[in-house]
């Protein structure tokens, strides 16, 4: 981290995060509240109800960390009103869409979507009101920021890309296949319709079935919490293991509290969202120096090479197969040299630093406070 400066020459900053869950996109705002923190501003953020914040950043910072909040909606406005901020940034569009009501809370405060999520087409008189008011749009990828400028009414000039980096792990031990084990396939990822667990799974049967030999090369672990409403999804997952009897090959995990250990298990992970806006576990796995197999989807495509891993096209039977055929005879040659390939790239690319020295920049912007 940089130095810190002197907290009197930095921005009043805050974020909200209103749904108690706290996958990725939670993780990434802790962290970003940490370092800028550490940069001289001061921060403020709100998740929602309910969220053990002791947990969440001793998970996320090792230590407890001020200023976080767990707050129904009226006790963050009520916040707000008697601590006006210089910037409120919006991570998903449940505040963004307060931004009109908020303009008249808090008229000088400026607002920044930053786009962690997926998001549709929004060209409706309210969208272009909540659009017209916000004052900057942070995209992670070239490929988001231009759908965001085809599917959004955003004002010219007020997008921009900042491919926000991950810290690095100083030590990364290269994946090792014995002859004879079967490749160890690792899902990590919240369950849920729009992360593509049916279809990997729904993929990774029929590759069985076609090429039963593959039941003794190949196993598959799917790590990840639910929400309760995602719950009859998660028995969908269960009724396809058991319709095609792959209890002794895959294995549905729940929720982990380490996911840097479960990267390090497995040989590779897996990504199958159905459009990833992102992906920051795929950082998190090439700094672990583990390759991955994702979708040529979303980010994915962008972010993405086979030099690092795979593609799986898991709408496309024959080409699924044809991958998990491949990857069920992958030597441990093969797996350190993308490994490695993985490891620079996220090196090369992904900067916690820098990433975040280019959003604070973009911040400094929106006041006349210079340090």
């Amino acid at each position: 981290m940089n130095k810190k400066q002197n907290t009197s020459m930095g921005l009043r900053i805050a974020q909200w995060l209103p749904e108690a869950n706290f996958g990725g996109m939670e993780r990434f705002a802790l962290r970003l509240h940490a370092e800028l923190e550490h940069r001289g501003h001061a921060l403020r953020t709100w998740y929602g109800p309910g969220l053990d914040l002791h947990w969440a950043t001793q998970t996320v910072l090792g230590h407890h960390q001020s200023g976080v909040f767990s707050e129904k909606r009226q006790a963050v406005l009520n916040d707000l009103r008697q601590n006006p901020p210089d910037i409120l940034i919006h991570h998903t569009g449940h505040s963004l869409r307060l931004v009109p009501l908020l303009r008249m809370l808090l008229p000088k405060t400026k607002h920044i979507r930053v786009f962690n999520l997926g998001f549709g087409r929004k060209f409706d008189a309210f969208h272009r009101i909540v659009y017209a008011l916000t004052w900057r749009c942070i995209f992670f990828t070239t490929i988001s920021k231009n759908n965001g400028r085809r599917l959004l009414p955003l004002r010219p000039n007020t997008s921009a890309t900042v491919r926000f980096g991950i810290e690095l792990p100083s030590t990364v031990m290269s994946p090792v296949r014995q002859q004879g084990e079967p490749l160890q396939l690792c899902c990590l990822s919240r369950v849920d319709r729009g992360k593509g667990q049916r279809e990997l799974l729904e993929a990774f049967a029929a590759a069985i079935i076609s090429e039963p030999n593959l039941r003794e090369l190949l196993r598959l672990r799917l790590v990840g919490g639910h929400s309760p409403e995602d719950q009859g999804y998660v028995d969908d997952l269960h009724r396809i293991i058991q319709q095609h009897r792959l209890h002794d090959i895959v294995e549905l995990c729940g929720h982990s509290d380490n996911p840097a250990e479960e990267l390090q298990r497995a040989h590779l992970q897996v990504y199958a969202s159905r459009e990833e806006l992102y992906g920051f576990g795929l950082l998190e796995a090439y700094a672990l120096g583990r390759p991955a197999v994702c979708t040529p989807r979303g980010s994915f495509q962008e972010l993405h090479a086979p030099s690092r891993g795979w593609f799986l096209d898991v709408d496309h039977q024959p080409s699924a197969t044809e991958t998990f055929r491949t990857l069920a005879h992958i030597t441990t040659q093969e797996l350190q040299s993308k490994s490695m390939a993985a490891r620079r790239f996220a090196e090369r690319a992904f900067s916690w630093t820098k990433s975040v020295d280019r959003f604070e920049r973009i911040l400094m912007t929106a006041s006349k406070k210079h340090r």
